[in-house]
């Protein structure tokens, strides 16, 4: 605060899950994470993962929207694992992330 000098300090983060860094930052200041998005964001079988476009003739439609939320997920972690991990180490002081977490 510029009137009394008195630092901000986060109690809580809130965010949406395409900015990534919430979660490292959370754990970093210990303080809790809440999501909030417009879209389904968390595995359904009702929904596929909003960021893909499938094609509808193939197989059970429950299996196939279940499915691309991990088909996202591995594939934004292959192509962001290296910029997460250096920003958890250099900026947060966190130890880098396996593929396994």
């Amino acid at each position: 605060d510029d009137e009394t000098n008195i630092p901000f300090v986060a109690e809580a983060i809130i965010a949406n899950p395409p900015s990534y860094g919430h979660i490292h930052c959370a754990q970093k200041l210990q303080i809790p994470l809440h999501m909030i998005f417009t879209m389904p964001w968390s595995p359904t079988s009702a929904f596929p993962h909003p960021f893909v476009k499938v094609d509808h003739d193939l197989g059970s439609t429950e299996k196939r929207n279940l499915l691309s939320y991990s088909v996202v997920e591995m594939l934004t972690w292959s192509g962001m694992h290296d910029l997460i991990n250096e920003f958890r180490k250099e900026s947060l002081g966190l130890s880098p992330l396996h593929t396994r977490q």
